[in-house]
């Protein structure tokens, strides 16, 4: 599950980040606040991630 939560996020991340940052630049004419957005939303997936845990296999079996 962590697995597949942080490689969603990341194809999210790797498919949109280009989109947004260019329209930012298209926008403001720099890439300073692209990489400010990029960076914060960095740390909130840092934040995010930590926070996970595996799930306790109280079952006795891969599948609990």
């Amino acid at each position: 599950i962590i697995f597949g939560v942080i490689h969603t996020g990341g194809a999210i991340g790797e498919s949109s980040g280009p989109v947004v940052v260019g329209r930012i630049f298209d926008v403001t004419g720099s890439y300073r606040l692209g990489f400010l957005v990029s960076a914060i939303i960095s740390g909130i997936g840092i934040i995010v991630t930590s926070i996970l845990r595996p799930t306790s296999n109280k079952g006795g079996n891969e599948y609990g």
